[in-house]
């Protein structure tokens, strides 16, 4: 390759990689660690000389390796687009052609190749789906891999139109208050279908679509119920599922565990301690709020009073309204 760009007058950038100890350290497989390592370097070359795009030569049998390789993982509509012709500063322009379609074009034009050796061992289940499984499906449905490819479109064109509908869904359905996402039950449970389109508003946020079951068994649960992403926590809240950043510290709603800790806002201080019950005195310091630790389960939610809160004070078996105690 080097040659070949030498004599005809084209700059050749390349760069060697220790592949395997990137995947080691980022715990990933060799592939996505190869793509992560490439990607990396491209974007360095866009940076470094003021360039505009990446142009790659994912084509049409590409394409269909990953939409089988969707498919079988487990996907939805998203998934079974394949790879975008379009994606940002990256540029797929083969994606129509068949591999079949270059190696013939190639070979017309007298244009030298080579071919990825690690292409024919079976290793990967990209190059079984290649090598094994479609040859197969071709002996009985010849025409299997174009009609593969034309679905594709099809899905991409019914893809858009869903994005579409779930936008109007997402402008609906969630409301923004400050640092965090209100969502209203009872409309929420009105709309069909129900799972489908609950798990597209949160997948934003994170949560995935076993989540969303779990979530959705919370519309006839106690207020108080939660379940957290990565980044974000999902609660119910009378009326609401109310979704908010878990590390955000001016979010309305703070997530805190039972243990040792300060947790300071723009508004407030708040000191955590864990004490022995042994020995130890009620303080009838009115800025003090002691809580039996062992009647505590899981994380604690901090929020703002609402009307109608209540407690059950120490010594007593009947609940009595928050705002009896705000003097």
């Amino acid at each position: 390759m080097l040659d070949w760009c030498k004599k005809n007058h084209i700059i050749c950038h390349h760069q060697s990689f220790n592949t395997l100890e990137f995947k080691e350290a980022e715990n990933i497989s060799i592939q996505e660690a190869a793509r992560v390592l490439r990607y990396q370097y491209f974007y360095t070359l866009l940076a470094t000389h003021s360039l505009d795009f990446i142009v790659t030569a994912h084509h049409q049998n590409d394409n269909i390796e990953t939409v089988l390789f969707h498919f079988f993982r487990g996907t939805g509509l998203a998934g079974m687009c394949g790879i975008p012709a379009f994606q940002q500063q990256i540029i797929r322009p083969m994606l129509s052609f068949s591999k079949q379609d270059i190696f013939n074009y190639a070979n017309q034009n007298q244009i030298i190749f080579r071919e990825d050796s690690s292409n024919k061992k079976n290793i990967y289940t990209r190059n079984f789906f290649r090598n094994e499984l479609l040859p197969q499906i071709e002996k009985v449905l010849p025409n299997a891999q174009q009609n593969i490819a034309q679905n594709i479109i099809r899905f991409s064109e019914s893809y858009q139109i869903y994005k579409q509908q779930i936008e109007s869904y997402r402008k609906k359905l969630i409301e923004k208050r400050g640092n965090d996402w209100y969502v209203p039950i009872l409309k929420l449970k009105k709309q069909q279908p129900l799972q489908s389109i609950t798990y597209e508003l949160l997948k934003p946020f994170g949560f995935s679509y076993l989540q969303t079951i779990q979530i959705l068994k919370l519309i006839d649960s106690e207020s108080g119920r939660k379940i957290a992403a990565q980044n974000y926590l999902l609660f119910k809240d009378r009326n609401f599922f109310i979704i908010t950043q878990t590390r955000s510290t001016e979010s309305q709603y703070i997530q805190f565990e039972k243990q040792n800790q300060q947790i300071e806002t723009s508004d407030f201080k708040l000191n955590i301690k864990l004490l022995s019950s042994e020995n130890y005195h009620l303080s009838k310091d009115t800025s003090i709020l002691q809580l039996d630790a062992d009647k505590i389960k899981g994380t604690l939610l901090l929020r703002k009073w609402k009307q109608g809160d209540y407690l059950y004070p120490l010594g007593m078996n009947k609940k009595k309204k928050s705002c009896t105690y705000f003097n």
